[in-house]
């Protein structure tokens, strides 16, 4: 042990020699150990004060001298409320046993390397302040790859910012923080997210060069507040199993290149903004469902939105060109009370048990669309309010009347084709505004 500073420098006699640790190192001070080569740490080293260990592998910069915690046998690193700063060419923690990488007070756990970064399945990096991999040598380089494997745990009290070529988080693996926000970037390839990402209560960024990818379904692969997801070719690939998983409030997504996005939230949340500059748009959840601003842009780019169970309220929905279909299996299709906002596409599909739409100027479904089939498939009411020209192509209801008026914003015709109230004293009203408003 000692107070003061600690330092273990390891002189390799070759490029490809291991400085194997295997020392109980617990000291009050600074703690140092490095080498021009690899160091595999097989033992416990411990920090009791709020002085950094810092352990540096391939000092001599040649790219060769990987940093390992518990190659063959259980290793913890660990202190209190100092930095731990692991640097090298590749770092592996639990490679062959149980490896930690710990801080039990404030500390921060900061993990630096050229090529490779691995939390394998027993590993785990847990840090009661913020938990830092692949920031040292930004902006002008990141690690190649971020994997955190099934099983591998990365937690924090504060932030976790992750920097990567490629990053992945497999089946199984966990990263979460606590009390504080979570980043994911990957700035030359995919996000790939298989198993959970967990920020309850702040937000999770996931910021991809290329593809923000997930594989499984049935369960959630990322719990928080708000989302905030931007990539370049795609959000999720299909439905189902292929879809991103998650467990939100809010969700900003973007797709800024060609690529579609594909969301299954767990409950209900609030679309505050999705868009994609050259993809399709499709939106399951399972709860009351808000579509503040939806926009799919490009030709054969379409906007599904389905919500199992609970109410859509209709904001901006945007499919220019192309379909929009909403569907509330056991719900209504509200308005968000503004008629500044509608849904724009060639054809408009809506679909619920309830109602679609509500009496009042401000409580109707605005439409801008050349083609409307609306159908309330239980007992609900029908109010729709088209900007100019429409053709009604199935307008019907279960149990319930019907109102729609057309060219509230330029004269237009309104062509029927089949318009059916169904239950009791249900009514029928068409009307052509002529570009009148109301």
């Amino acid at each position: 042990s000692a107070g003061g500073l600690l330092s273990f420098i390891a002189n390799t006699a070759a490029i490809a020699d291991t400085a194997l640790v295997s020392i109980n190192a617990n000291v009050s001070g600074d703690l140092s150990i490095t080498s021009a080569d690899s160091i595999t740490i097989d033992a416990n080293v411990t920090a009791t004060g709020s002085d950094p260990i810092t352990i540096t592998a391939d000092t001599d910069g040649d790219g060769v001298g990987d940093v390992t915690i518990a190659g063959t046998s259980a290793a913890t690193v660990s202190s209190v409320n100092g930095l731990i700063d692991i640097d090298g060419a590749n770092i592996t923690i639990g490679s062959g046993a149980t490896g930690k990488v710990t801080t039990t007070g404030v500390g921060n756990i900061d993990l630096d390397a050229a090529n490779a970064i691995t939390v394998a399945a027993s590993g785990e990096v847990n840090a009661g302040g913020a938990v830092n991999i692949g920031q040292e040598n930004l902006p002008l380089a990141a690690p190649v790859t971020v994997d955190v494997n099934g099983s591998g745990i990365v937690q924090a009290v504060g932030n976790i910012t992750v920097d990567g070529g490629t990053v992945t988080v497999q089946i199984a693996a966990n990263v979460t923080s606590t009390s504080g926000n979570i980043d994911l970037q990957s700035r030359t390839s995919d996000i790939v997210l298989s198993g959970n990402v967990t920020a309850i209560g702040h937000t999770v960024t996931l910021n991809s060069a290329a593809q923000i990818l997930d594989s499984t379904n049935g369960t959630t692969d990322i719990s928080a507040r708000t989302l905030n997801a931007t990539a370049v070719t795609g959000i999720g690939t299909a439905t189902g199993d292929n879809a991103l998983d998650t467990n939100v409030d809010f969700i900003t997504a973007s797709v800024t290149g060609i690529g579609p996005i594909y969301i299954l939230e767990k409950d209900g949340v609030t679309l505050t903004s999705v868009t994609t500059a050259d993809g399709l748009i499709n939106v399951e959840t399972n709860g009351n469902t808000i579509a503040t601003n939806v926009v799919a842009s490009g030709a054969a780019r379409n906007v599904t939105i389905t919500a199992d169970t609970g109410d859509i309220t209709v904001g901006t929905v945007t499919a220019a060109g192309d379909t929009a279909t909403l569907t509330a299996s056991a719900g209504s299709i509200l308005d968000d009370a503004l008629n500044t906002t509608k849904i724009t596409a060639s054809t408009v599909t809506l679909s619920a048990t309830g109602d679609i739409g509500r009496s009042g100027t401000t409580n109707d479904i605005d439409t801008a669309a050349a083609i409307l089939n609306a159908s309330s498939t239980a007992a609900g009411d029908i109010y729709i309010t088209e900007d100019d020209a429409v053709t009604l192509n199935s307008v019907t209801t279960a149990s319930g009347s019907i109102t729609v008026k057309s060219a509230r914003a330029a004269a237009g015709d309104m062509t029927v084709t089949t318009v059916t109230a169904g239950g009791d004293n249900a009514d029928v009203t068409l009307q052509t505004l002529n570009g009148g408003g109301a």
